[in-house]
């Protein structure tokens, strides 16, 4: 969801976030990167916290931890 406060400020553009998917999938040390707006970073976090589990990187067959870097892109719907 666009925050509110972003949409109706206009802010428009790309946050990067940082975060590491563990061996067991799960998503932990989620950081922003390149922020754009407070309202609009935590609503990067938001997303990122809500995604459901991600199949770990492997090694010689082993799950290993991998640090992700993800951009986020917040651009304001024309209406048609």
């Amino acid at each position: 969801h666009y925050p509110e406060v972003a949409l109706k400020a206009g802010v428009q553009g790309t946050i990067l976030v940082l975060f590491v998917i563990e061996t067991d999938g799960s998503v932990s040390n989620i950081e922003i990167s390149k922020g754009l707006n407070k309202y609009c970073d935590e609503e990067a976090i938001r997303v990122i916290k809500s995604m459901p589990p991600w199949e770990p990187g492997k090694r010689s067959g082993r799950p290993v931890r991998v640090m992700v870097r993800m951009p986020i892109i917040f651009k304001i719907p024309t209406k048609p």
